[in-house]
């Protein structure tokens, strides 16, 4: 049993107290309580006392700064997040004041004889699900939303809360204690002839079927890391055409060398560029793709394979040519939809009418205009993020163990001397129970404290 899920399951008793918001400064924070009988506890805390029903309210802490004025929302047991009293006091977001604030609630609980202490890391979503007012999975979905650096991880963690894996495992763990109650009834009535509620032959193409089940819900997420749940943007184009200069325009720094001798970038380059306030992306530099690359130079040739590559894994390219050269063909495999055109270097010739963003880094000409149009186009692909299956380790162990199981049982199955007749239905019957335990923490039916405290210390004070 860790620390975290076993003091939180022995001191429920008691009221916790933190701060809800980030540190730092702004116009309000808020300061939250949890716990038993919190009307009582901190009648020595504000100017009014709190009611017997829920509401929000303006009142002041009394605090040992001096009188804080406050804006306070009571919600009294069970109607609330935790399934507890709880309380949480608008304050001004003043350090001092703050901790002045968490002082004056305490203070008031020790005053009345009440056990009241600063809560732990995830304490408050703990509570929550202990008290049934929060499934494993949400809490989970809860912690990665904390997480999260941008919208795309922000929409996996979401996806995470929905439930939607939960869902799909009950109903595959649901199937395979169906097909378990069919071969339990064989062995039941293995005396009575001609008693066969389901064959090794039906069963078996089932467990397998569920099992391509769980394969899908790995293949969806669990090979997925959160560096790839952002989009990709890859500059390509011709050797010398000057992408590692407009790479470094759109970054705002000098990321990579530049020089006006080919093959300067041999390696892929990756920096994370907000294109807009809605808009963060993975943005890679490229060495020059040459279809015919010079004799005697392998590093070229590794070079614009590994260009290629990334063009094809890319959810945009930026194909950049300069603008007194022809056009650039598009490498094979790669859709136009994920294509827009650059035209670099305009600085130095006038471009031809095309179709394209004109740029120039010496200049700083079209840089705004380039990370708008990116933005725009990255804002009508899937995200990467959201497309993200929202399965943590945890979860895709449980998955894996489940699908090794299920494909054990369907080898027992097949393996059977006699396809209409069973001899050995127990060994197929205990691999069916080993997969659907395998699937219980998935489902929330699973409480073991060594998982629960994985869980829940990963979240922050307050939360």
């Amino acid at each position: 049993m860790t620390n975290t899920a076993a003091s939180s399951r022995a001191s429920q008793a008691s009221i916790v107290v933190a701060r809800g918001s980030a540190p730092g400064r702004c116009v309000r924070a808020i300061v939250r309580a949890s716990g038993p009988s919190l009307a009582h506890a901190f009648r020595h805390a504000f100017a009014h006392p709190l009611p017997a029903t829920r509401c929000h309210e303006a009142n002041r802490m009394m605090t040992a700064a001096g009188e804080i004025p406050c804006i306070v929302l009571w919600m009294p047991a069970p109607a609330s997040f935790t399934g507890e009293d709880c309380l949480e006091a608008l304050v001004p977001s003043n350090p001092v004041l703050l901790d002045a604030a968490v002082d004056a609630l305490l203070a008031s609980a020790a005053k009345q004889a009440c056990a009241a202490r600063h809560a732990n890391a995830g304490e408050f979503a703990m509570r929550a699900f202990f008290n049934g007012r929060l499934e494993l999975a949400a809490a989970e979905g809860l912690a990665a939303a904390i997480a999260a650096t941008d919208d795309a991880e922000l929409a996996a963690a979401r996806m995470l809360a929905s439930g939607a894996l939960a869902l799909e495992a009950n109903a595959i763990a649901d199937a395979a204690m169906q097909c378990l109650a069919l071969v339990e009834v064989g062995i039941d009535f293995s005396d009575v002839e001609d008693v066969t509620a389901i064959t090794p032959e039906a069963l078996a193409p089932q467990l397998r079927a569920l099992s391509l089940r769980l394969e899908s819900i790995s293949n969806q997420g669990a090979r997925e890391d959160r560096a790839s749940a952002v989009s990709r943007v890859v500059l390509f184009g011709p050797p010398n055409v000057g992408k590692s200069s407009l790479f470094n325009a759109i970054v705002g720094h000098e990321r990579t060398v530049t020089a006006d001798e080919i093959g300067t970038t041999r390696d892929a380059i990756v920096e994370r560029v907000q294109f807009a306030k809605d808009i963060t992306a993975g943005l890679i530099d490229v060495a020059g793709y040459a279809a015919k690359v010079v004799d005697g130079d392998p590093l070229a040739a590794v070079a614009s394979q590994r260009a290629l590559d990334e063009v094809r894994d890319a959810d945009l390219v930026l194909m950049c040519d300069v603008a007194h050269q022809p056009m650039t063909e598009l490498p094979q495999g790669v859709e136009g939809s994920r294509v827009l055109r650059v035209i670099t270097k305009c600085d130095l010739a006038t471009p031809c009418i095309v179709d394209a963003i004109f740029t120039s880094a010496l200049a700083s000409t079209g840089i705004d205009a380039l990370k708008a149009q990116i933005a725009r186009r990255l804002r009508r692909l899937p995200s990467r993020g959201a497309a993200l299956s929202a399965v943590l380790p945890r979860q895709a162990a449980a998955i894996a163990e489940a699908r090794a199981l299920l494909i054990e049982a369907a080898v027992t199955t097949e393996s059977e001397p006699r396809r209409t007749h069973w001899t050995r239905p127990e060994e197929t019957a205990s691999l069916l129970r080993a997969a659907i335990e395998a699937l219980r923490p998935i489902s929330g039916g699973f409480d073991a404290d060594d998982v629960l405290g994985r869980v829940f210390a990963r979240f922050c004070i307050g939360k």
